[in-house]
């Protein structure tokens, strides 16, 4: 398994803040990674607001948005609902 950092001071948002540490099994792992390699993810990302590479989102719009917004960023999309566009995915 491959640990995920979570909550507060991290990228990733848990309830409350609450600090957690999310095993993902080697294949999700696997998958994720070769998504990121894809010629699918670099257009996307391509088109993303410009950040590190390692505090890239994963999981982008075809316009390069962010399906969900991170509380650290909420100030860099402003009229971003939280979770929207998962929730239209639904």
């Amino acid at each position: 398994t491959y640990p995920i950092y979570a909550g507060e001071g991290y990228l990733v948002d848990t309830k409350y803040g609450k600090r957690q540490n999310i095993q993902v099994p080697g294949w999700v792992h696997n998958r994720l990674f070769t998504y990121l390699q894809s010629e699918r993810y670099q257009s996307r990302r391509n088109q993303a607001l410009e950040r590190d590479e390692s505090e890239q989102y994963v999981f982008l719009s075809r316009t390069g948005k962010p399906l969900y917004v991170s509380a650290l960023d909420k100030d860099k999309y402003k009229n971003h609902e939280k979770g929207s566009a998962v929730r239209k995915f639904i």
